[in-house]
C-alpha cells in the first residue's frame, strides 16, 4: 500500500491514484512488490528534525528515505520538503 501524508503543509497537487499506479508499473517491472510506502510530504524544519533524531546531521537537505525492504517488496519511508 502506498500512502500520502503531510506534516505542516498543505497536501501537494499530485494525482495519487496516477502516481500510485505508475510506481505500481516501474516495481513490476523490476520484478518487485509494493509493500508498505509512506510519502510524507514536509516542511523544511520537519526535514531537519528527522535528520537530527535519526541520522544526527544538523542541516536541511530536500528528501530523506528509509529503507525497509524485504526480497522482493519494496517498503520504506520518504520525507519530502516542500518548503
Amino acid at each position: 500500500m502506498i500512502s500520502y501524508q503531510t506534516e505542516g503543509i498543505d497536501m501537494p497537487a499530485i494525482k495519487k491514484r496516477e502516481t500510485t499506479a505508475w510506481i505500481k508499473a516501474v516495481a513490476e517491472t523490476y520484478g518487485k512488490k509494493v509493500g508498505e510506502i509512506a510519502y510524507i510530504f514536509c516542511s523544511d524544519e520537519k526535514i531537519l528534525e528527522v535528520n537530527r533524531q535519526y541520522l544526527q546531521h544538523d542541516y536541511y537537505t530536500d528528501i530523506i528515505t528509509f529503507d525497509y525492504c524485504e526480497g522482493k517488496k519494496l517498503s520504506g519511508d520518504l520525507f519530502i520538503s516542500l518548503d
